[in-house]
């Protein structure tokens, strides 16, 4: 899990607690969801990990998926990686 004293800053712009990489993949998620006026939950336990929960308007998601020649399904799941 994400510890407490990092919770409110893991959004930030090149925030880090690796050795490698830049620290931007959570802040340019957030701008992304933000720009669709959705927003991310963030849901941390020690013991069992760290659980993002993305909060879509349905509506503009489906717009932007048929604009861009994907289609989708009501309630689509995305598997974990």
């Amino acid at each position: 899990g994400i510890p407490a004293v990092d919770q409110n800053t893991i959004f930030q712009p090149y925030f880090t607690t690796k050795d490698t990489g830049t620290g931007l993949g959570l802040f340019v998620c957030r701008r992304i969801v933000q720009e669709i006026r959705g927003r991310i939950e963030l849901t941390s336990s020690s013991p069992d990990g760290t659980s993002f929960t993305l909060h879509l308007p349905a509506k503009e998601v489906a717009d932007a998926r048929e604009t861009a020649g994907v289609s989708v399904t009501p309630r689509e799941k995305v598997p974990a990686s």
